[in-house]
């Protein structure tokens, strides 16, 4: 499978996580960082959110749903809710079985408005987590601050008439001013 890393704005997406134990938690951990329209259907769970049905999942649970995650830890329901989710034309991530998956979950740093992720397609989640912690240890800790200056200054640069290259160059400045090289 050939996975493109695009972001996608999902503000108004609704995710239905199925299953409760402790892989279904790290995502659900993963995703509350983005938003919270999440639902949980489980059998049981020691997660805490408003929007859990405890019970088996049923295919009309899918009804409104944009995103599924399937982390029963059972192989044949997850491979039911796969099939379901294609029925039904709703992406699915189905966990620790990529050829079931429609998306994939990439280590991600989150810091502000740095969104970095790392993704070895499935291979080897281990080796992204590892990249992604020297990653992190790379950046500066006052990152989100920078990023929120040069959000300012493009917003500035934008009202002006200067050509491509001019606001590249001033970018470039103000970057190595602010990062100190």
């Amino acid at each position: 499978m050939s996975y493109f890393p695009f972001y996608y704005d999902i503000r108004d997406k609704e995710f239905l996580l199925i299953g409760g134990g402790s892989i279904a938690a790290d995502k659900f951990m993963r995703l509350k960082a983005f938003t919270d329209n999440i639902r949980i259907i489980a059998k049981q769970t020691d997660i805490e959110w408003p929007r859990i049905t405890l019970r088996e999942y049923r295919s009309s649970d899918l009804e409104g749903a944009d995103y599924c995650i399937a982390a029963t830890g059972e192989p044949a329901v997850d491979a039911r809710i796969a099939s379901d989710c294609r029925e039904k034309g709703i992406p699915v991530n189905v966990v620790d079985n990529a050829k079931l998956c429609d998306f994939i979950f990439p280590a991600v740093i989150k810091k502000g408005r740095l969104l970095v992720s790392v993704s070895t397609s499935g291979a080897s989640p281990a080796y992204a987590r590892l990249l992604k912690e020297k990653i992190e240890r790379l950046l500066p800790s006052d990152i989100e601050a920078v990023l929120e200056e040069m959000y300012e200054l493009r917003g500035r640069l934008k009202a002006e008439n200067l050509s491509q290259k001019e606001r590249a160059d001033i970018y470039k400045k103000k970057l190595e001013e602010l990062l100190g090289e």
